[in-house]
């Protein structure tokens, strides 16, 4: 064989391995545990104000029906340090500038698993603050002061926004409705937290720092763990918060907060008990008075048959003002038998969730009511005064995540629109949706591997009419 086919042989083999890992590789970061960015798009070059970034009345009719106005990463895991459950606020006099607040979960056992707070890990709530309506999103900062260890480490965020300048954010705090090897009694004891804090401009001041949370006065830990289970045998023995946007009364006073109520049994005799809590917060100033919504005012889920798991999880509140009308989603278990397939609806204290149209399974959905136009032309600028008529529902639907987006009724949570939906991402367990002063709907979503379950979290505006095209 001569030397030149030689040499040709050699650099068809050098050129094929180079190709090869080329392929391994693509669209992969290998720094970052294999995750995958999503596609990055911005859509908005002369549609909106230079200022605020809100859609001006003469560009409604020609915003994008085929693709998002904009998407963007906001917060990216790495090998060290995971960020789960996203929840988006819009703020400001004009609603124009989003907050995406999300966990961070610093490395240390179970940093990748659904639960962050467990009394072990250190785990913080950080947030960024969108600029001109999302276009430009300042530095991750942490919520009040950062953890320095388990001990005071704060996750799950419950975001109410207060007014247009005003946030209290609820969190989990201690083991949280972690599952561990040990019992409950034996380790750090659950509690939930808030802070109090003002944005000014892009920049927030922590009026009140975290804070325990107390119910007249009162431990709330010590009232649930008197409430038995479903099963009627075991009690309560933690309590929690699932991440979402806080629901606010008209008065933008009044907090409803769902505590997530739990017995977890251990890791060698798992259960997975649940109820919710419903506690009311009235703010004055920089203070919230926490109180219970009525009496005895809990729902505690049913057992299943084999009476070691209920047959709903972790709750949101949506609507509501007393403990007789106030409106709840529950996630629905997808444990033990039979499995719950459908996210539960309920109103009152009395009432177990009934199921909706919509498939469900673990994670922290997302909801909104909102003014829809839809495919219909309106004002942007006098948008912000319309009365909600419709809603918007953002979940996981089956054990493969599959987070999806669906036009409902704002009260019924009936689908108005596709069947099924549409599917944000494969991954994503968790997402949050709020609406700009414009009409343009903001969302904050899980996507990355599904592997290690290390995520980004990707930021998207769309336009009405591309919600249309999508939903209808």
């Amino acid at each position: 064989m001569s030397k030149k086919i030689i040499y040709l042989l050699s650099l068809l083999m050098a050129l094929s391995l180079v190709f090869a890992s080329c392929k391994k590789n693509n669209g992969l970061d290998p720094n970052n545990g294999g995750l995958e960015p999503p596609k990055e798009e911005d859509n908005t070059a002369g549609k909106i104000d230079a200022e605020t970034g809100l859609v001006t009345d003469d560009q409604v009719s020609s915003l994008p029906a085929d693709k998002p106005l904009k998407k963007v990463t906001i917060f990216k895991g790495d090998a060290n340090n995971y960020l789960r459950n996203p929840v988006v606020v819009v703020m400001g006099t004009d609603r124009s500038t989003p907050v995406v607040f999300a966990e961070k979960r610093y490395n240390g056992p179970g940093a990748a698993n659904d639960v962050g707070i467990d009394g072990k890990a250190t785990v913080d709530v950080v947030y960024k603050v969108g600029a001109q309506s999302g276009q430009n999103f300042g530095a991750e900062t942490i919520v009040s002061r950062g953890a320095t260890g388990p001990n005071d480490s704060h996750g799950a965020p419950v975001v109410f926004k207060v007014g247009d300048n005003q946030v209290v954010v609820v969190a989990s705090a201690g083991a949280g409705i972690a599952r561990t090897e040990e019992a409950a009694s034996a380790k750090a004891a659950s509690k939930i937290e808030y802070a109090v804090g003002t944005l000014s401009g892009t920049t927030f001041t922590w009026d009140t720092p975290w804070t325990e949370l107390k119910v007249n006065n009162q431990s709330l830990l010590d009232t649930i763990k008197t409430i038995k289970t479903g099963n009627n045998s075991d009690n309560f023995e933690q309590m929690g918060t699932q991440a979402a946007r806080g629901y606010v009364g008209i008065d933008n006073k009044t907090l409803i907060l769902p505590v997530v109520m739990a017995q977890q049994g251990t890791t060698s005799s798992v259960k997975e008990l649940m109820g919710v809590y419903f506690v009311k917060g009235t703010v004055s100033g920089n203070t919230v008075n926490w109180q219970n919504l009525g009496t005895d005012a809990r729902v505690v889920f049913t057992a299943k048959t084999d009476s070691n798991f209920s047959t709903h999880k972790e709750s949101q509140v949506i609507a509501g003002t007393s403990d007789s009308d106030v409106k709840y989603v529950a996630v629905p278990s997808p444990w033990g038998s039979p499995v719950t397939d459908n996210y539960g609806l309920g109103t009152g204290k009395t009432d177990q969730p009934k199921a909706t149209q919509i498939k469900g399974h673990d994670g922290a959905p997302g909801y909104l009511a909102f003014k829809w136009f839809g495919a219909t032309s309106y004002q942007a600028s006098t948008y912000k005064d319309q009365a909600a008529d419709a809603g918007l529902f953002l979940g996981p639907k089956n054990n493969a995540a599959n987070i999806t987006l669906y036009l409902v009724n704002k009260d019924t949570l009936n689908k108005e629109g596709k069947a099924d939906g549409f599917e944000l991402n494969a991954i994503g367990k968790s997402g949050s949706i709020d609406v700009l002063g414009d009409g343009t709907v903001v969302t904050a979503a899980e996507e990355g591997n599904n592997g290690d379950r290390n995520y980004y979290t990707s930021f998207t505006r769309y336009s009405q009419s591309y919600l249309a095209s999508i939903l209808q």
